[in-house]
């Protein structure tokens, strides 16, 4: 379980509204510090593939395959999905929402995985 600081006095760390504002964060679609792989960002299947538009494959799937079922990926800018537009922690967007991976539509906010993604981002939850 991560915990998290509940103080209106964080140093070197953003305060945020306790409710989660995803489109105030992005910190899901950001790479972790430790990441040091390909500059991919999320695993595609044909699925995934199949829901993106022949402008949003352009501009950002780039090739990949794994042992797992992967054809694609979405490729990674300054260690981020490429999809995400704006500032992790001021306001963001992503660019392909309506269409995005099932990866991405079945992270939950608040969740453990979000929780950390946004200690690992130097963002937490505010009182």
């Amino acid at each position: 379980m991560l915990i998290l600081k509940r103080s209106n006095v964080l140093l070197g760390k953003q305060l945020l509204m306790s409710e989660p504002n995803c489109q105030k964060c992005g910190a899901c679609c950001r790479a972790l510090p430790s990441w040091d792989g390909p500059d991919i960002y999320v695993r595609l299947n044909r699925y995934d593939l199949d829901k993106l538009s022949i402008g949003e494959k352009e501009k950002h799937v780039v090739p990949f395959q794994d042992e797992y079922g992967a054809i694609a990926a979405l490729g990674m800018v300054d260690r981020h999905c490429s999809a995400l537009k704006g500032q992790v922690g001021c306001e963001v967007s992503c660019e392909i929402y309506e269409n995005r991976p099932d990866i991405c539509r079945a992270f939950e906010p608040r969740s453990d995985q979000c929780l950390r993604a946004r200690d690992e981002a130097g963002l937490v939850f505010g009182e």
